[in-house]
């Protein structure tokens, strides 16, 4: 069976009633993309890790640390938080690209102690890794949050023993194999922490200051939005609306440069960022007109995420009065400035463009 996919455009005056549907087409495209495009960074205040790295037999060799003084996020934090997993990464390799030679010779086997111990342990713990020619890679995660029950304590992690053979005996000497063992031999650590961050202050446990908003800057399509929270204060997740307004002043219904409208953020479009970053680029679909738009920070404290009220936070207090009705100029808007972050006008550059989808099944 054949399936076709078409998008035809058409002029302003053939539209029907089927906008409305393609509006929902459009919107849920946006948001997929949203989805998408949205990353996870390691700057963010639900994740930090550390790392370190042996390379080498003189350096991955009996008697070497690998040691973390600092297991924490720099500085104290602003909002209120609690620990919600931390793993310990021993990882043993012989480097980034490994291809098995085809040579009966070559075979290695290589076998690596270690002890690690966290300040406010007893006793270290060993482990041991092993490769080989055939398995030249070994991973062991180990749950460590146990060791930040009260406290971030100082890391520690000894080599133990190194014993690299070619199966039976100890590989010495010079050659291929050799050179490509001695050089390329590689152990590291990593300790990954993941926290649960709430919109309340440490100090008080008050709801945290609402973020301010910028002016949006417009480029074709695309509509990037920007805000600021409080120093200090970085959140995990926010959630953005995006109103357009239409008019419901009589007196106003023949001027396209003055708008009254009723506020109502259900009609509104609802993003979630998933990420902490402090802007977002959307492409808007909904045509020309006046648009509002607000920003309120999300924690994870609570079980739940997005899905629960407790981790709201206060909606951006540079936003929209807290009216049932709002004015606005065209004029003021041109361009976006400082004294209404919180509004704009979108001009649709295909305004007297129609989209139309269709789709073709044949057999």
């Amino acid at each position: 069976m054949l399936f076709c996919q078409h998008f035809i455009k058409s002029n302003k005056s053939e539209r029907t009633k089927t906008f409305a549907m393609q509006k929902k087409i459009i919107l849920i495209t946006v948001i997929s993309c949203l989805r998408v495009l949205v990353g996870y960074s390691q700057s963010c205040p639900t994740y930090t890790s550390f790392v370190g790295t042996l390379q080498g037999t003189g350096q991955v060799a009996s008697g070497n640390t690998i040691n973390f003084s600092t297991t924490s996020k720099a500085g104290s934090p602003f909002l209120r938080e609690k620990n919600k997993g931390a793993k310990l990464y021993l990882r043993l390799d012989v480097g980034e690209d490994y291809i098995k030679q085809n040579n009966p010779s070559w075979k290695f086997k290589i076998t690596l102690d270690v002890s690690y111990q966290f300040a406010n342990a007893t006793t270290p713990t060993v482990k041991t890794l092993t490769i080989t020619d055939t398995e030249p890679e070994m991973l062991k995660v180990e749950d460590v949050i146990g060791s930040f029950a009260a406290n971030s304590p100082a890391f520690t992690s000894t080599i133990n023993i190194v014993s690299i053979t070619n199966g039976t005996s100890t590989l010495t000497g010079t050659g291929l194999l050799q050179d490509f063992v001695f050089n390329n031999l590689r152990f590291s650590i990593q300790l990954e922490r993941e926290y649960e961050v709430d919109v309340r202050y440490t100090s008080n446990t008050k709801m945290s200051n609402a973020p301010f908003v910028s002016p949006v800057s417009i480029n074709n399509r695309l509509v990037s939005f920007s805000w600021q929270p409080l120093p200090g204060c970085i959140y995990p997740n926010y959630e953005l609306q995006i109103l357009k307004l239409y008019n419901t002043d009589t007196a106003l219904a023949k001027n396209i440069y003055e708008i009254t409208s009723r506020l109502d953020w259900a009609n509104a479009l609802v993003i979630e960022t998933q990420s902490c970053k402090t802007n977002i680029d959307v492409t808007i679909g909904e045509g020309s007109g006046f648009y509002v738009w607000r920003v309120r920070p999300i924690g994870n404290y609570f079980k739940g995420g997005i899905a629960n009220s407790e981790n709201y936070g206060q909606w951006s207090i540079s936003g929209v009065p807290n009216t049932s009705t709002i004015n606005l100029n065209k004029g003021v808007l041109t361009p976006t400035t400082v004294s209404l972050p919180y509004a704009f006008y979108f001009t649709d550059p295909d305004e007297n463009i129609n989209w139309i989808y269709s789709r073709v099944f044949t057999e």
